[in-house]
């Protein structure tokens, strides 16, 4: 029996969907600048040679290989038409992945994950590593230049703020506060 509602919603969300990959495959998101020393994590997805590049700067993401399903979209056999789901957990950028009750599976040095959390450096693949055709994931979310705000040391339990012409002596503050040369 046809229901109106859920159809409706259904071509509604087709319809967006396809308006955001159309915005993503037509904007060169390296000319965004957020902010100075703003810092966006991405997801490099490594595929034959070539690597694309996925500044990940909402909360979730599908991958996979589905046109209208996947928001990052591989177009490789060995991935799912909905592989796997990102999810930020942190506002600094620790993203969670998860299964999708894919085919080949994701791993991570060569363990097959459920879910797992990704922090700067992580290699991930879709599909065992060891099978030709298998897709590389890097997540990227380097930390900040230093010096390039607050410096905030933590000894033995306590926080303090260094003043920027002081960094140097802060290192060697003992867990009180106080410098070695000061007892």
């Amino acid at each position: 029996m046809p229901n109106p509602a859920r159809d409706f919603w259904q071509s509604m969300t087709q319809t967006v969907t396809q308006a955001v990959q159309t915005v993503q495959s037509r904007f060169d998101w390296q000319q965004v600048s957020l902010r100075e020393n703003a810092r966006t994590p991405e997801l490099w997805v490594e595929f034959k040679g070539q690597r694309q590049v996925f500044p990940l700067v909402g909360d979730r993401y599908i991958i996979g290989r589905s046109q209208s399903r996947a928001d990052i979209i591989i177009d490789a056999e060995i991935v799912s038409g909905t592989h796997a789901r990102l999810k930020r957990l942190t506002p600094s950028g620790v993203f969670q992945i998860q299964d999708l009750d894919s085919t080949n599976g994701i791993y991570r040095q060569r363990q097959r994950l459920q879910t797992g959390e990704l922090h700067h450096g992580d290699v991930i693949t879709l599909g065992p590593p060891e099978v030709k055709g298998a897709v590389t994931l890097r997540f990227h979310n380097s930390p900040p230049p230093f010096g390039s705000g607050s410096h905030l040391r933590h000894l033995g339990g306590n926080r303090h703020q260094c003043p920027r012409d002081r960094i140097a002596d802060c290192g060697s503050q003992q867990s009180d506060g106080t410098s070695p040369a000061s007892n």
